[in-house]
């Protein structure tokens, strides 16, 4: 996902666009604040199917019964920077 990303609440009111790469793609489970990071909600782009995530965070707010693709790496907060 690269450029300009386009998308609207459910009832089409607001309309958004973002500019620029994401920093990172994941499946976001309830977790903590991350102050000076905007979160986009994939299902609410023009094109959803834009969105691969690359891991899952926040694991330890996960309810039991949401299932995410097992092949994608998992982190209970944040992962570890590099």
């Amino acid at each position: 996902m690269a450029g300009t990303m386009t998308g609207s609440c459910l009832c089409g009111a607001l309309r958004y666009e973002a500019r620029g790469e994401p920093l990172f793609q994941v499946v976001f489970d309830q977790g903590d604040a991350m102050p000076g990071v905007t979160i986009v909600n994939a299902a609410l782009l023009d094109d959803p199917d834009a969105f691969k995530p690359e891991s899952v965070i926040y694991t330890r707010s996960a309810v039991p019964w949401d299932h995410v693709d097992p092949s994608l790496p998992r982190f209970p907060a944040m992962p570890p920077t590099d």
